[in-house]
């Protein structure tokens, strides 16, 4: 016996599609047949979905059947993992590492003139 779904969450380019806006309790009458979902789990996803965030507006689209019961709960956990490129952080590496070479240099600037003095005159 295949579960019934009770609530589905996606993500939805904003503003929503003409007719789909919502009330003032955040409520459409739309169906999921209304929207163009840019993200959101599929029948094998165990529930969760995985979006990757690009420059734009965007808004979470709920739903749940009538069976569901009228003010139930519905329980959304997001947990957010955030990265930057790898060609940034091999960048922002390079450019710490010349900033501590600086630092340590103008540290001991006087040590290596004192050096470089007595080497000369050698």
């Amino acid at each position: 016996m295949e579960p019934v779904r009770q609530s589905w969450i996606g993500v939805i380019a904003s503003p929503p599609p003409s007719g789909c806006e919502p009330d003032s309790n955040g409520l459409t009458t739309c169906t999921a047949d209304d929207f163009d979902f840019i993200a959101g789990g599929d029948d094998g996803s165990d529930g969760s979905m995985v979006f990757e965030l690009r420059p734009g507006e965007y808004r979470f689209a709920t739903a749940s059947t009538d069976t569901s019961g009228v003010g139930g709960k519905q329980l959304v956990t997001i947990t957010p993992e955030i990265a930057l490129n790898p060609v940034v952080e091999i960048l922002l590496a390079f450019v710490a590492n010349l900033l501590l070479a600086g630092s340590g240099e103008m540290f001991v600037h006087e040590r290596l003139m004192r050096f470089w003095k007595r080497f000369r005159e050698a």
